[in-house]
């Protein structure tokens, strides 16, 4: 196996591990609507990735809805 190969197969198990989600994804996994999650991310309060579009960790999604969505409301509104 090749370096390249090994660090393949490292990325794909942290993937596997971490999946991408896409704005429509994220936004129905945080059940807002995607010009809600697209303003979070212009607003710099929702990390993203450039994988070709832009992308969600899900590990992103989870701590951003444990710090900021409580029973419904965003903090700090």
């Amino acid at each position: 196996m090749t370096l390249k190969d090994e660090a393949q197969s490292i990325m794909f198990e942290l993937f596997m591990d971490d999946p991408l989600y896409t704005v429509q994804e994220a936004a129905d996994y945080c059940k807002v609507s995607k010009s809600t999650i697209q303003k979070w991310r212009r607003e710099g309060r929702l990390p993203c990735v450039r994988a070709g579009d832009i992308r969600f960790r899900r590990s992103d999604l989870n701590k951003f809805i444990k710090e900021n969505l409580s029973w419904g409301w965003v903090k700090g509104n």
